[in-house]
């Protein structure tokens, strides 16, 4: 149990390092890329705001990524697919929809109500990580 413990830390801590530099690169290069695909301001513009969103969205989803296949991989399936459930629609789409259309923000908006579920559904698989309460689900010995 200790050694997937810190093999999970091990793994969190690569992928965090590969996430925000890529992150970081696509925060300021982002005009550049948009203008590799067209030569439209306005979905230049639409894109930009996007991928500064995902700047942030992207380090975030590592701790979904890594820490559900964890638990997962410990035995703790049940907890991870709740929570999904919970947080993607209370979170994600009304949060969206928020942002979204109530708010005016478009797509934009969308990302944002995006955002909110990864952060927030990335810090209840922390928790329960960190809880230990997945060693009294392990399917293994």
């Amino acid at each position: 149990m200790e050694q997937a413990y810190e093999t999970r830390i091990k793994n969190f801590k690569i992928s965090m390092v590969f996430t925000e530099v890529s992150s970081i690169f696509i925060f300021f290069f982002g005009r550049y890329l948009m203008g590799v695909y067209t030569d439209n301001s306005q979905i230049i513009l639409l894109g930009i705001s996007v991928l500064m969103i995902g700047a942030f969205l992207e380090p975030r989803r590592n701790f979904n990524v890594v820490l559900i296949n964890s638990l997962r991989g410990a035995g703790d399936g049940i907890f991870p697919v709740v929570m999904a459930i919970i947080s993607t629609w209370g979170v994600a789409v009304l949060g969206g929809y928020f942002f979204g259309v109530v708010l005016g923000y478009g797509l934009p908006g969308i990302w944002i109500g995006m955002t909110c579920d990864e952060w927030i559904r990335g810090i209840y698989m922390l928790a329960r990580w960190h809880s230990r309460k997945w060693t009294k689900k392990s399917i293994v010995g």
